[in-house]
């Protein structure tokens, strides 16, 4: 169940929404305006990042990449 951002231009409210389908209506929830934009939203994951030493770095081939560091 994807939460999606929307952004009403009747009157400039930025909102999120939990869609169960997609014939499911949205609405402004301060105006009531259906008439919305989708945001294009970024994807967020949680976690430590793990680094890659160059040694074992297949990604590149000087080892200097980003994510050999």
């Amino acid at each position: 169940m994807p939460v999606y951002e929307y952004r009403c231009p009747g009157c400039g409210e930025e909102f999120e929404r939990l869609v169960l389908s997609s014939s499911s209506k949205v609405a402004c929830p301060a105006c009531g305006g259906d008439d919305l934009v989708k945001k294009v939203s970024s994807f967020g994951t949680s976690g430590t990042e793990k680094k890659v030493s160059s040694a074992s770095c297949d990604g590149c081939r000087k080892g200097s990449c980003a994510g050999c560091r």
